[in-house]
């Protein structure tokens, strides 16, 4: 069976909820973190909890193409490259469609 130990994975959306629980999870399989998120201090807390060696935190919005193209290359500097992404920003509202 194929493992993820040592791949790098960039995780969009990564301070919170499904992202930092998938980071986590990624971690723990021995996967080295790209972290981006808007929000800067609970992505900052993820990275610190996770570690330095595991994990590069980079707020950023991800409409912005050359704050993400800072935190891809920073990443690809610390780790050496990009193996998966795991694109799970987004923005929720709530209401009625019609």
């Amino acid at each position: 069976m194929p493992t993820l130990r040592n791949k790098v994975a960039l995780v969009t959306g990564a301070a919170r909820g499904i992202g930092a629980e998938t980071s986590r999870a990624l971690a723990r399989k021995g996967v080295k973190l790209i972290l981006i998120d808007l929000d800067a201090e609970p992505l900052k807390a993820l990275a610190a909890e996770l570690g330095d060696d595991v994990a590069l935190a980079a707020a950023a919005d991800v409409c912005d193409l050359a704050a993400v193209q800072k935190a891809v290359d920073a990443g690809v500097a610390k780790f050496g490259g990009i193996d998966l992404v795991l694109a799970n920003a987004g923005i929720a509202s709530y209401g009625s469609v019609m």
